[in-house]
């Protein structure tokens, strides 16, 4: 019996977008932050919705029904906007940037996932969905001054300007790696489904 996979559905991004954004990443390296662990450039993307630990006979619905949700938006643009944090009070635990552009067309995509996905079982999120590109985030270990100085260091950077097209969502499965130098999650693509 092959082993459940962690998934989740996302808007990956062109290289131009991993570009723009080197000057955040590297600002936030040579912050000396404790606990703080970037994003790779290559491994940014926009969620979509985070699914979990899914079983392997149930990819191919969530396939069928991702390709339903993409059909039901036309393509669009989004541009990088401004750097923020979740939480938006107190210290920061996510650091990421925002998105400009149509984005009453990426919440159209958002919840026409959600309705699909709702079908197999996948509830809705009970949190309002904020578009955005992740960053970095701040392990338990940081103190409150490194998250400060953190976010202090991303805004200081200044956001760049790409302005994308989005013509496709995927599905992704997400591998832990914990040991190494190059520990985090590393990203496999599943699926992809083409937007109207």
């Amino acid at each position: 019996m092959k082993s459940p996979v962690r998934a989740f559905i996302a808007i990956n991004l062109p290289k131009q977008v991993a570009t723009e954004l080197e000057p955040a990443l590297e600002a936030l390296n040579s912050g000396d932050v404790t606990g703080l662990r970037p994003v790779a450039a290559g491994a940014m993307h926009i969620t979509l919705r985070f699914l979990g630990d899914v079983p392997a006979e149930g990819l191919e619905p969530i396939s069928e029904a991702m390709s339903r949700a993409a059909h039901a938006v036309p393509e669009f643009r989004l541009r990088l906007g401004s750097y923020g944090a979740f939480p938006p009070e107190g210290p920061p635990r996510v650091l990421w940037v925002g998105l400009n552009g149509d984005i009453a067309a990426v919440r159209r995509l958002h919840a026409s996932l959600q309705e699909e996905l709702s079908s197999l079982g996948h509830w809705p999120e009970t949190r309002p969905f904020t578009p955005h590109i992740t960053l970095a985030r701040l392990a338990r270990n940081a103190g409150h001054a490194d998250r400060r100085r953190a976010l202090q260091a991303l805004k200081a950077s200044g956001p760049g300007h790409a302005d994308f097209e989005v013509g496709s969502l995927s599905l992704m499965a997400s591998h832990l790696k914990t040991q190494g130098a190059n520990s985090g999650p590393r990203y496999e693509k599943l699926a992809v489904a083409t937007l109207a």
